[in-house]
């Protein structure tokens, strides 16, 4: 089990850490969608942004925007989790550097820029720019993604959630 703000994720000891950090980057959104919802009547998106700001208090290594959700507010994850997953691919297929750990730079970069400094990493523009500041190959990212192998990725992400039955209880 792990916490993932005030969500507590379970997850089978057999799953990688790389598909963890996936889930829990696609949780965080889908808690997002659903509290939207709940929390139309505790002030909306301010109120859901205060609740994500006291939840981080508690962690010493997570820092949040005081602005966070309520200026910048992705429309999907699913296109930053395509987008990883090319760089994902670049990895398994020795494109770059294999013992750099990439993969999961990305993921962090990806989690600073949205949390950190409101980028909405929904963005295809802003998912280069970080992909540019990690130095990674912006033409083979792309192709990735133009073949449809990424696309593939995403889908068995997908597949993985259900298989494994991943399941949060949000605690709110």
């Amino acid at each position: 089990m792990v916490f993932f703000g005030r969500s507590l994720v379970t997850l089978p000891s057999h799953v990688s850490r790389p598909f963890l950090l996936k889930s829990l980057i696609l949780l965080g959104f889908s808690e997002f969608c659903q509290a939207v919802s709940r929390w139309r009547e505790k002030g909306g998106l301010q109120g859901y942004s205060n609740h994500v700001q006291e939840v981080a208090k508690k962690f010493d290594h997570i820092s949040v925007h005081p602005d966070i959700w309520t200026k910048v507010t992705p429309f999907s994850s699913k296109s930053s989790h395509l987008f990883l997953h090319a760089i994902q691919l670049l990895e398994k297929k020795g494109l770059v550097e294999q013992n750099q750990q990439v993969f999961e730079k990305a993921i962090w970069a990806f989690r600073e820029a949205f949390f950190t400094q409101l980028a909405d990493i929904s963005d295809r523009k802003v998912q280069f720019g970080i992909a540019e500041e990690l130095k990674l190959p912006i033409a083979a990212i792309q192709a990735q993604i133009d073949s449809g192998e990424a696309y593939a990725e995403l889908s068995k992400d997908f597949e993985l959630v259900k298989e494994h039955t991943v399941t949060v209880s949000l605690g709110c």
